[in-house]
């Protein structure tokens, strides 16, 4: 049995899910900044994404994704919560595309945990998370990448 070499997603699963969750909230009509740091400013609203483990087997990789959705407004924050939530576990079988950069093909999502409430010190408004695995299929590294 021939072990596969090194094997990557074509692109990074968080970017991958924040572009996708934009896109999914904007079909509702929600303008959500989402992204790795808050938005500049004193934002009333936002959701921050991060990868917070992951686990590989052959072609395919598990990244287990968190999302922190923080709003002024606590029903609304539940509701975006929730909707983020159903977002990220309706992936499966979703491949995201960016072109010039790469695409990701979802084949599996999982639950983990949420959403639930957050208190963060640093943030006056309210918050909730969520956590979800997202099982990505992987693909051989190029050797002309590597150095």
């Amino acid at each position: 049995m021939t072990e596969p070499g090194m094997v990557a997603p074509t692109m990074e699963p968080v970017i991958a899910a924040g572009a996708y969750l934009t896109r999914r909230m904007a079909d509702r009509g929600i303008d959500l900044s989402i992204g790795a740091a808050p938005p500049d400013g004193r934002p009333t609203r936002y959701v921050l994404l991060n990868q917070v483990d992951s686990r590989r087997r052959a072609y395919l990789a598990d990244y287990m994704i968190r999302a922190r959705v923080f709003n002024e407004d606590a029903f609304e924050c539940g509701q975006h919560a929730t909707l983020l939530h159903a977002a990220l576990l309706g992936a499966a079988q979703t491949r995201i595309v960016f072109p010039d950069v790469g695409q990701l093909w979802v084949t599996g999502t999982e639950h983990v945990s949420g959403p639930s409430d957050i208190k963060d010190d640093d943030v006056a408004l309210f918050g909730q998370q969520m956590t979800v695995f997202w099982t990505v299929s992987v693909k051989p590294i190029p050797r002309e990448v590597t150095p």
